[in-house]
């Protein structure tokens, strides 16, 4: 992850109060983490860092576009991102995940790379279900589905042997 150095930030040299980073995201940002569902990207990231005496609060704002392939028709799609949340760091023995907001590092660390974190908070703004509007899927590929789709039985057939059973039911109701 040498090439993302941009996003190491520095705490101790940090001064009291809120510092701004911005960052630019493109499919290179993906590649080094080797995720073959984003296919492009034009993401900016907007991270205020608040110092306290202990504590960095990272405020994110992720606002863009993601590429990503349909959930339909497994076509190329834009997808619209707007996704804000907040990072707290603090000190602690070691590097540790308390939760998913919570991260603590060792005392001697000076400098986080926020990275890995920028990528998760991209994967999450996602959606579950990522389709095209109505109409705009590749038709070619829904008419390849439709062919293959499982009809479903008309009629389900029960077992003769019950019918009677199901006819005196029937009459108890």
């Amino acid at each position: 992850m040498k090439h993302l150095d941009e996003f190491i930030i520095p705490l101790s040299g940090s001064k009291e109060g809120a510092n701004e980073h911005s960052f630019e995201l493109n499919k290179d940002f993906f590649a080094h983490f080797e995720d073959p569902e984003i296919l492009d990207a034009d993401v900016t990231v907007l991270m205020t860092l608040t110092k306290s005496i202990s504590v960095f609060e990272m405020d994110f704002k992720l606002v863009g576009d993601l590429t990503v392939a349909c959930d339909r028709c497994l076509e190329p799609m834009v997808q619209d991102i707007n996704y804000t949340t907040e990072l707290i760091v603090k000190y602690g023995e070691k590097y540790e995940e308390i939760d998913d907001k919570v991260i603590t590092i060792a005392h001697n660390d000076d400098q986080i790379n926020i990275a890995s974190f920028i990528f998760e908070y991209a994967k999450l703004a996602l959606p579950i279900q990522r389709t095209h509007p109505e109409g705009e899927c590749n038709e070619e590929m829904l008419e390849q589905m439709e062919k293959y789709e499982r009809k479903e039985e008309q009629e389900e057939k029960t077992d003769s042997r019950w019918d009677a059973l199901a006819q005196l039911k029937d009459k108890l109701d």
